[in-house]
Parts: C-alpha cells; structure tokens; sequence
C-alpha cells in the first residue's frame, strides 16, 4: 500500500507552465489553488504577458496553458475551452451621479489611464478612437494610483474591479455596444497530446467549487454599480 501511494506522488510531479493575459490576473490564483490541492508535488508557475508572447510561448513549448481571450486566439493553431465571459465595465473614483451603463462615445470623452494587455483586441480598437488624453501603463500600481486621484478612468473586464476596491468612491459602469463581451478560456496546442496536470486542470474547471469561485470574482463589480438608471 505504501508502495502505491509512493509511485501515485511520483506520478503528480513535474512542472506546469502557465500563461495569462493582466486581465486573468484574479482567475488564474483559483485555477493555481485548486492545481496545487490535486496535485501537491506539482511545481508550477505562472508568467503574465501580452498575447503575441503567449501565443508564441505556446508554440515553442515554454508554456503549457495560456488564460486569453478567445476570440483573439486562431483556431487553426490552438484547442481552447471556455471558462467565462466578461463585461467590460469603465471604473472611476467619483461623487458624481452616474448611469449604470455608457457607450463607447461616452468612453472615449473621459480622461483615461489603460492597463496594457487588459482588454481584448476589440475593445483596444474602440479605445483608439478616445478623444480625451490617455495614460498607458503595464502597472498595476501606476493604474490604481491614476484611478485613485479621480481625475482618470479606465476601462478593464469586470474580474479586476478588486484593484480599486479600496478606493473611495470608486463606481464601476458598464460599457455597451460592440467589443464589450468578452469569452476567456484556456488554449493549448492544437491536437496536441496533453500533460497530467493539462488535463487535471482541464477537470478542476468543471468542479462547482472553481466555477463559484470565478463566479464569485465576476460578480465583485457589482457592488460598486451606481443607483442610476
């Protein structure tokens, strides 16, 4: 008996190479947890950057798995499986009463501080076209201190609504139109054998636990939703 479990652990060592946009930077500690409770043994690691990294890290096999948007990911190279979708939402450190929802037009006439490699390519392209001035960053530090000061928003998927959650008067607004839902999931290389921990995590999203877990990162905007109409 003590043999077997021996050779079971043996079994679940190795490593597990995760890619991830900013924008999964909430999901993707769930989806790691919940690894790391399957598979104790398991050395993993986790590597944020911009998509075209991703893809290329996927390709060369520096990377197991990669969290992305799916729509900007070809089926022709990668397999992917869906774990959610995402709105779109403008935050900002106001008084000020406010609707529950705004358009791409209304976006575009606010001062705006954007966290790079945080939004899907179509919710970019719509943010091309802001008229007001724009900060851009890749800091998460630099981002929040902007939103804090109240004279900047931004605009980021609805799972990030915890970097502001500690700013006063913070209000989270959702964004209609074109470009503002967005499906995230996991891709891997196209008809690609995949590893033990691929596939365990493959299982671990499909537990009612992980799926109330993200749930639950989902729906935190909400409590930052104005009373407007």
């Amino acid at each position: 008996m003590e043999r077997d479990i021996s050779a079971l652990k043996r079994g679940l060592e190795g490593q597990f190479r995760l890619g991830l946009l900013s924008s999964a930077s909430v999901v993707a500690p769930i989806l790691s947890l919940a690894l790391a409770e399957r598979m104790p043994l398991l050395e993993q690691s986790i590597r944020a950057t911009q998509l075209s990294s991703l893809t290329k890290a996927l390709l060369a096999h520096e990377i197991d798995m990669a969290l992305v948007y799916l729509e900007d990911v070809t089926e022709e190279d990668f397999d992917t499986h869906l774990l959610y979708r995402e709105q779109i939402v403008i935050f900002q450190a106001t008084r000020d009463p406010l609707p529950r929802q705004v358009s791409w037009d209304d976006v575009a006439n606010l001062p705006q501080c954007i966290l790079d490699c945080a939004l899907p390519k179509a919710a970019h392209s719509r943010l091309g076209h802001c008229a007001a001035k724009t900060i851009r960053t890749n800091n998460v530090d630099v981002l929040t201190a902007h939103i804090a000061s109240g004279r900047y928003a931004t605009v980021l998927p609805q799972s990030l609504a915890t970097y502001f959650a500690r700013i006063p008067d913070i209000r989270a607004v959702e964004v209609t139109g074109e470009g503002t839902d967005a499906a995230v999931g996991l891709a891997t290389i196209r008809n690609e054998l995949k590893s033990t921990p691929s596939t365990a995590l493959l299982e671990i999203v499909r537990s009612p636990e992980t799926i109330a877990a993200i749930q639950d990162a989902l729906d935190l905007y909400r409590q930052f939703q104005p009373d407007g109409s």
